[in-house]
């Protein structure tokens, strides 16, 4: 075989691939090997939402399953259309999203939440025994916390470890966490202005009196 230049540049060529393939394809081969699989234990995957054990919702005390009143129709009418051809039409209201001064039931609820709140906000509008998450997701009563932690963050997070709100129970084992409702109306969560009392009174007996108290 003739000894040319372009001979000489394939060989070079293959003696570079060979020193290539035995320089970084073991170390390759070694590390695929060495590869440990994610443990559960140490990663585990993330659950959808932490459950929180609560006593009953205040909401229960007499006033739930709010959908005893707020059902979806009377006669399980789905539209305007069929409310309109039926008997009672024109006395059925299907759920109103529109927000507006309450002026039949709830009256008594001033809500002093959030300039831009409303109702349906955090109540869900077909399920009404439901709230609502942000994401369109219905959560119950017994998860308002869900709710309330999507714009009160840090207190939410204050809340699960601890140190924000009351729970009892035990120090290291099972425990009961109150709501926020619990403490906060939910409607107007900032607590009232208490009157303030008188101090205390200066004792006015024994050593305590003095000559400048007469």
């Amino acid at each position: 075989m003739t000894d040319t230049p372009k001979f000489r540049r394939y060989q070079i060529r293959f003696v570079v691939v060979c020193l290539i393939y035995l320089l970084f394809i073991p170390g390759v081969i070694q590390g695929k090997e060495n590869a440990v699989a994610p443990d559960p234990a140490v990663n585990p995957p993330k659950a959808e939402a932490e459950v929180y054990p609560v006593p009953p919702p205040l909401v229960y005390q007499g006033l739930f399953p709010c959908q005893a009143c707020h059902r979806k129709d009377i006669r399980g009418l789905n539209s305007q259309v069929e409310v309109g051809k039926s008997f009672l039409g024109k006395y059925i209201r299907l759920p109103n999203p529109k927000p507006r001064i309450l002026v039949r039931m709830h009256r008594d609820i001033s809500l002093k939440h959030a300039d831009w709140m409303w109702c349906l906000n955090c109540h869900n509008l077909e399920e009404r025994n439901y709230l609502e998450l942000i994401t369109g997701k219905a959560v119950s009563f017994e998860q308002s916390y869900r709710l309330c932690g999507q714009c009160h963050g840090p207190i939410y997070n204050d809340w699960k470890i601890g140190i924000h709100g009351r729970r009892v129970g035990q120090w290291n084992g099972k425990k009961l966490y109150l709501l926020c409702a619990h403490c906060h109306d939910p409607h107007q969560p900032r607590f009232r202005k208490l009157p303030a009392k008188d101090p205390p009174k200066k004792p006015s007996y024994g050593r305590w009196e003095t000559a400048a108290d007469h």
